[in-house]
């Protein structure tokens, strides 16, 4: 079964939205830290996200 990705986009962004998530269009990745009480994502230009 192949789903368009603009489909799979809207799902997972309401999704997120439902846990209040901040979704960032554009932005790379440059590592992570996963701990048991959530996850800091390291992006692109030295921020981060928690």
């Amino acid at each position: 079964m192949q789903v368009p990705q603009v489909e799979v986009e809207r799902i997972l962004g309401q999704r997120a939205a439902e846990l209040s998530l901040k979704v960032r269009h554009g932005v790379g990745v440059r590592g992570y830290n996963a701990q048991s009480d959530g996850v800091t994502v390291r992006l692109e230009a030295g921020a981060t996200c928690a």
